[in-house]
């Protein structure tokens, strides 16, 4: 009976020793690193998004700048064909319009030294600066915008628009300052009788 008591009494001890660890119960076996199970979609779109190659070392900056860099010139090419109409040119229909023959604009000593004039020869309005015995003839509507030249201003054998700025060589309409991006067309003249007569320019 002593011998019962005194061996109950130890492992009684020995439970204490071991602190709350001891008391708590075991879980069972069966449940140890167990996981909740996943659904087949979960483990489809895991298993896909492992095969999918990572970006290749040096290529995102590069990737980056590349479609920061397009996307800076899309929007630099919109301000100028919209907001400034560089693109585009105005005096396109000029053409269709000029005298094929040899049209007069009036009397030479109509035309002042050194001053746009503006003139009509049918539907086409034009402007006429007139140096000595020799007089320039222009399409009158800028091919930026469509600005007056006849109340622009003269600068070294050119004509500025009055509007945005944009310079035309005398001779030729050749662009010397933008924003206009076209030639200003430009009537092939002569003086006759002391008249100034123009027409299109032949072609080539």
């Amino acid at each position: 009976m002593k011998n019962g008591l005194g061996a109950a009494r130890r492992r009684h001890h020995a439970l204490l020793s071991q602190g709350p660890t001891a008391l708590r119960p075991a879980a069972p076996a069966a449940t140890e690193g167990r996981r909740r199970p996943r659904s087949p979609v979960t483990v489809g779109l895991t298993a896909t998004l492992a095969r999918l190659p990572g970006p290749a070392p040096g290529h995102t900056p590069l990737g980056l700048a590349g479609a920061t860099a397009v996307s800076a010139a899309a929007a630099l090419g919109g301000h100028l064909a919209y907001r400034q109409a560089a693109g585009p040119d105005r005096a396109a229909a000029v053409p269709r319009l000029a005298p094929a023959d040899w049209v007069s604009l009036g009397a030479v000593e109509d035309f002042p030294e050194g001053k746009p004039v503006r003139a009509t020869a049918g539907e086409l309005a034009v402007v006429v600066v007139r140096e000595g015995d020799r007089c320039h003839v222009l399409a009158e509507r800028c091919a930026h915008l469509s600005g007056r030249l006849s109340e622009g201003s003269l600068v070294e054998g050119c004509l500025r628009c009055p509007w945005h700025g944009s310079t035309f060589r005398l001779r030729d309409g050749e662009v010397v300052h933008g924003p206009a991006t076209a030639p200003q067309p430009v009537m092939e003249a002569r003086v006759l009788s002391g008249h100034l007569e123009i027409r299109l320019p032949a072609a080539g």
